[in-house]
């Protein structure tokens, strides 16, 4: 799989001023000029790191919250809200749709974007979300934004296994994604597929031992060097549930060793769902350590 370590001027220019959403970029051009990302955890062990739960506009204590998508041209927000029963079974996903307003520092009213698609469709005008992949009873969809009405497809990569947590990889090739299908290292990996004609994918193919451990991997999210994977694992000597690591893919297609982007952005409970903006100076992601078992999202704000 081809890697994409550096951005050019113009690709940088078309993120920034285009708002292209994070997991799906149309092209990152090499150049001799390599950019400094704030998912580096030995960068980010030497800035002052600032994270926030998010108001009740988002974490509303019912359900729980988990960010898929961002866009930075008004900080909105796409995330899961799960609705689960009394026996914690999951009862329902909404797929909702808020954005920050900075001069009163709140989130505006959220947005069911199955529901009142044709508003969201409205706000989308600015900020070019084009495609999006979602994940629907253990199976992955794609969602074709330039249509008229929400109408999820199903991908040929699904099996009678668990297929979640998608995520597409900066020139919009590749799928990562979350499986316990056989043929794994352990629980739940993470694996890639290549995106063909029609709308299919390719046979999946493991990310391997450097990546993937006997415990439970989720939520890769590729940075925009489409080199840096972010990504959430029960294992690599995690502080305890699910932590945050960060790996880099050399042009060899060799994974380094994950790197724990340590405290106080992972704890002892499930950390995951893991996105951030361009440059990951600022992120978003999920978490239960203020209220055991309903996931909340959090901000992070990388410091110099």
């Amino acid at each position: 799989m081809k890697t994409y370590k550096y951005i050019s001027v113009v690709a940088l220019a078309f993120i920034l001023f285009n708002a292209i959403a994070f997991s799906h970029v149309s092209s990152i051009l090499n150049t001799s000029s390599k950019v400094i990302f704030f998912s580096n955890p030995v960068f980010i062990s030497k800035l002052a790191v600032d994270v926030k739960k998010l108001g009740s506009e988002i974490n509303n204590g019912q359900s729980s919250e988990f960010p898929i998508y961002l866009s930075e041209i008004n900080y909105g927000l796409i995330y899961y809200a799960d609705n689960k029963n009394s026996k914690d079974v999951l009862i329902s996903r909404d797929f909702l749709f808020s954005k920050f307003d900075s001069v009163t520092s709140t989130w505006s009213t959220p947005i069911n974007i199955a529901k009142d698609y044709s508003i969201f469709q409205e706000i989308n005008k600015n900020m070019n979300f084009m495609e999006i992949f979602i994940t629907i009873d253990n199976d992955i969809y794609s969602v074709d934004l330039k249509k008229s009405s929400f109408s999820p497809q199903k991908l040929n990569i699904n099996t009678k296994f668990i297929e979640t947590s998608p995520c597409l990889s900066p020139d919009g090739n590749t799928l990562y994604f979350v499986s316990d299908r056989p043929g794994g290292i352990g629980g739940k990996d993470i694996w890639a597929s290549e995106r063909l004609s029609k709308g299919n994918w390719s046979e999946p193919v493991n990310l391997g031992d450097k990546v993937n451990t006997a415990d439970d991997e989720e939520s890769p999210f590729m940075m925009y060097d489409g080199a840096t994977l972010n990504f959430s694992s029960k294992g690599h000597n995690s502080m305890g549930g699910y932590d945050i690591f960060s790996t880099t893919q050399n042009d060899d297609g060799f994974w380094s060793n994950p790197e724990n982007l340590g405290t106080p952005v992972n704890t002892a409970s499930d950390d995951f769902f893991y996105i951030t903006d361009t440059f990951g100076r600022h992120a978003f992601y999920s978490s239960d350590k203020t209220q055991q078992g309903n996931q909340n999202i959090y901000f992070v704000n990388y410091k110099r």
